[in-house]
């Protein structure tokens, strides 16, 4: 079984090869939303009547806000403070974040909540330094924050870790968590430290990838390693592509979905690992025992029943595809998730017998 998927050698160059000018000492530029507009482009929905550009940090720190885009701006860094709820609508538009410079150059603070309706968000941080980071503030107890993927948007990013976290409280081992809810897609581009999604030891990191959503690894990993409750949960629900899953200690990774490692296993580890998807690089034998809907279904998933891979000489299983309109034939066949226009699935049937 493969998947037709493919992450553009266009993406990476085109974020490889953004030029970000930049001074010495960025200007923090903050929204106060007294606009007539929401638009990001409204000089009075910012503090001192400057939108945020190249060379500047764009921060949200007194209010909530809803953005639109008209335009595709480029800052440092985009910075949600403690207790904040942004929402950025960026239609058509993409937004630029990073400088060659620049460390954690997307910042969600506790309590945040970052989410993205629409467009394109390019993190792009320095090759030798973290993209975007869960934080907490020194003496609080409170959780990180969390980072809402909407469907149809795109996240690419380029770092050392694509996603990671910093603990600045001592009273508290979990004051830092992170929260991914991704519908769209979410290109790790590049993540020099192998760490595509990895949270620091002493906090914890909460997955989902939804139906139809993608996460393409590249060479990273993600990773759950929290020694102590509570747990690190990554759960798959959608697509998950490149260099796999790490879980130990109490960390559970489950499996409702499809994933392509190269041919290794969902994840890997000393932690609890549920496995009732689909392998994209198998082969289907139709004499093994398998039974499987292609179709997303009302529980979350879009693997209905546990796959079970057996030899020819196994008794008959019953490979469901009607729902998705496949031919019952041996060979390999292309067709379309239901419901998925992200990506196609080809599975290669060894036998035309279905039981």
């Amino acid at each position: 079984m493969k998947k037709n998927y493919s992450l553009s050698k266009e993406i990476f160059l085109l974020l490889s090869l953004i030029a970000f000018s930049y001074s010495a000492h960025s200007a923090d530029i903050t929204w106060n939303g007294g606009g007539a507009t929401t638009n990001w482009s409204d000089v009075d929905n910012w503090n001192g009547n400057s939108v945020p550009g190249v060379g500047d940090n764009a921060i949200f720190l007194d209010f909530d806000a809803t953005v639109t885009f008209i335009t595709s701006p480029t800052v440092d860094i985009l910075d949600i403070r403690d207790n904040r709820t942004v929402i950025l609508n960026l239609g058509s538009q993409t937004l630029n974040v990073g400088a060659p410079n620049k460390s954690n150059i997307v910042k969600i603070a506790k309590n945040s909540t970052l989410e993205i309706t629409s467009g394109t968000l390019n993190a792009t941080a320095d090759i030798t330094r973290d993209g975007i980071q869960f934080r907490t503030t020194a003496g609080t107890t409170d959780v990180g924050g969390t980072f809402i993927v909407g469907a149809g948007v795109t996240v690419n990013v380029i770092a050392r870790k694509g996603f990671t976290s910093i603990n600045s409280n001592a009273l508290s081992t979990f004051a830092t968590t992170g929260v991914i809810n991704n519908s769209g897609v979410i290109n790790i581009v590049s993540a020099t430290n192998n760490d595509g999604i990895a949270l620091r030891s002493a906090t914890q990191l909460t997955l989902v990838n939804e139906v139809c959503a993608v996460i393409n690894l590249g060479a990273s990993e993600i990773k759950g390693a929290t020694a102590a409750a509570p747990f690190s949960t990554i759960t798959n629900n959608g697509l998950i592509t490149g260099g796999g899953i790490t879980v130990d200690n109490g960390n559970v990774a489950t499996n409702n979905g499809f994933y392509d490692f190269g041919g290794a296993d969902f994840a890997t580890g000393s932690g609890i690992i549920v496995d009732n998807g689909v392998d994209v690089t198998e082969t289907i034998d139709a004499d093994s025992s398998c039974e499987i809907d292609l179709t997303p279904d009302a529980t979350g998933g879009m693997v209905e029943y546990n796959w079970t891979f057996g030899g020819t000489n196994e008794p008959d299983g019953e490979l469901d595809i009607s729902s998705a309109g496949f031919p019952n034939t041996a060979g390999p066949h292309t067709i379309t998730v239901a419901g998925c226009p992200e990506y196609s699935i080809s599975i290669d049937i060894l036998t035309a017998d279905s039981g």
